[in-house]
């Protein structure tokens, strides 16, 4: 068990470093709202109570942590930890054994939130069982993780454990040291909206995209919406309600409401943010007397993006568009 051990420590710590040296994209999309599941291995180093022993142990686990915001997990552990092979028996709470699992909360803080190397901090509680023994404790230390993936990461950390002894009637605390190597695998959620990766760009003038010819008389002029937003704004509502007083003017024209997305982030999100956009049009068509059924949507995605999609044009894609399906 503890050669396993220490051959996934290497294997990852080898992985990470390599990984550093491969170029990669300048950011991911963030965790939030996202699963992760951590199984890990390491090596455990005494200290303090154990300070008299004269090997290092072992740790095998794994947690299942949920992203409460872009940079702050939640989640629990559990962990096999062994000191089994030490000799001469430690002092204090091991004094009978020293296998016992860990099973317990844990969080973790992030420094970044959408980077490829992202420095965090965990904290984690709960209780040390086995062997004799029945204890609450605490770890916490400095880690690291390498985005691989949207989906796959690496991970190292150290930490520090303090175990408190609670069957004796001085406490005594067991202190040692861990350094844990593991993977951390996103799994879909349903809750989960995968935030576009593209950056805010500012607002320019933006150029009419091309569209199919329409009689001069009848013209709806695209919106335009901020980034990963789909409410309209009040440049898009000064539009649309010129757009509106169209509809009145033509009770026979029948439109087709087009949404598009930049071409950053998954195609399944942007789909769903294209249809957004175009549903805030309709309700707000029919929220100003525009018959329902004169109104069809579709969101195109970042799929046909009406300009070029990088540099500045990228912006210019967020948008809305209109076409006249017939009068």
């Amino acid at each position: 068990m503890r050669k396993l051990a220490l051959t996934v420590l290497a294997a990852v710590l080898v992985l990470t470093v390599s990984g550093f040296a491969q170029p990669g994209p300048s950011g991911f999309g963030d965790m939030n709202h996202s699963l992760v599941f951590t199984p890990q291995g390491g090596l455990l180093f005494p200290a303090g109570d154990f300070s008299d022993r004269n090997d290092m142990g072992f740790s095998l686990g794994g947690g299942l942590e949920y992203f409460i915001s872009p940079q702050v997990s939640l989640g629990a552990n559990v962990s096999y930890l062994d000191f089994s092979d030490q000799t001469p028996p430690g002092p204090g709470p091991f004094s009978q054994g020293a296998n016992f699992y860990f099973l317990g909360a844990t969080a973790r803080g992030f420094l970044f939130h959408d980077t490829r190397l992202n420095p965090y901090v965990r904290a984690a509680g709960g209780l040390y069982e086995g062997d004799g023994l029945s204890s609450a404790g605490i770890h916490f230390g400095p880690g690291l993780l390498y985005r691989v993936s949207e989906k796959v990461g690496l991970f190292t950390e150290g930490t520090v454990h303090f175990v408190f002894e609670s069957r004796q009637a001085v406490s005594s605390t067991a202190n040692f040291f861990g350094l844990t190597a593991g993977l951390s695998l996103t799994i879909p959620t349903g809750s989960r909206r995968e935030t576009v990766m593209e950056r805010p760009v500012q607002r320019e003038k933006r150029p009419e995209p091309r569209r199919e010819a329409e009689p001069a008389e009848i013209s709806l002029s695209p919106i335009f919406f901020d980034f990963d937003k789909y409410n309209l704004d009040d440049d898009a509502v000064a539009i649309l309600n010129g757009h509106v007083e169209v509809l009145r003017a033509h009770p026979g024209l029948k439109v087709e409401i087009e949404g598009y997305c930049g071409e950053q982030g998954s195609d399944e999100y942007n789909i769903w943010l294209g249809h957004r956009r175009a549903d805030a049009v309709k309700d707000y068509f029919i929220g100003h007397g525009i018959d329902g059924s004169r109104l069809t949507t579709i969101s195109y995605g970042k799929r046909q993006p009406p300009q070029p999609n990088y540099g500045k044009t990228l912006a210019t894609n967020r948008r809305v568009q209109f076409k006249i399906m017939s009068r």
